[in-house]
């Protein structure tokens, strides 16, 4: 019993037998430290602050000597040490660039994005604000129907007119529907207005648009007016 006790109080002094005081070449003083490391350049101590690495040729020689110190050694491993140091860095360096470049290209594709919605969204309210002018000249131009007499490159010489008369047969195309067409003003060229025949009646809506200058068959100069398509209405006559 009285051995068992002698060994717990060695156990327990073992720290204290092992602890030692170093002192730097420079005057700093560490207590009750203890080695826990010894590296070619210098021992890493534990102390009552923390943890410390003592380098030996900050330490007195005495303690060099204790620990195998070897300066032409110590001098490589602080270089190999330093070597890998600068590795670790640039290996660092390397990945903070492409991370930032990563995250410069993610903000421009994000802002690509952003510059191209608000394009799209741009152009459809354009497209919505056209439309509705379009709607409103569409309500403001009259209906307006034309007979082609001769089709043109740009358009086509047509004469505005109407349908006159009424009968049983209307609708079926018939003469005896009693329904015919009635010229009721001048020759006028439509702009724009393409895909039809010699002598085809069309309701359009058109929009007047200066004159129109050709030389007739005859060889006379005239000038006309002109009106450019807006839409077309109707490609056959209403009654027919």
């Amino acid at each position: 019993m009285k051995l068992l006790s002698c060994l717990v109080v060695l156990l327990a002094l073992i720290p204290s037998l092992l602890a030692d005081d170093f002192t730097t070449i420079d005057g700093d003083h560490y207590t009750h430290a203890t080695v826990k490391m010894v590296e070619p350049d210098g021992i890493v101590i534990s102390y009552t602050d923390g943890v410390r690495k003592l380098k030996f040729k900050n330490l007195p020689p005495s303690i060099g000597q204790q620990y195998g110190y070897n300066p032409q050694q110590a001098a490589q491993y602080e270089s190999h040490v330093a070597s890998e140091q600068q590795s670790a860095a640039a290996t660092v360096q390397v990945a903070q660039a492409e991370h930032d470049k990563k995250i410069s290209d993610l903000k421009e594709v994000l802002a690509t994005a952003r510059e191209q919605e608000e394009k799209k969204q741009q152009a459809e309210e354009a497209r919505a604000e056209d439309q509705a002018k379009n709607e409103q000249l569409l309500k403001r131009l009259p209906d307006t129907f034309i007979r082609v007499i001769q089709v043109l490159d740009k358009g086509v010489l047509a004469e505005r007119g109407n349908f006159m008369g009424s009968g049983d047969g209307i609708g079926d195309g018939s003469a005896a529907s009693g329904v015919h067409w009635e010229r009721n003003g001048g020759t006028i060229f439509i702009e724009g207005l393409g895909n039809v025949t010699d002598d085809s009646i069309l309701e359009i809506k058109a929009a007047e648009n200066g004159v129109y200058k050709y030389v007739s068959t005859e060889g006379v100069g005239k000038t006309i007016q002109k009106l450019t398509l807006v839409k077309v209405i109707k490609d056959k006559p209403p009654f027919f």
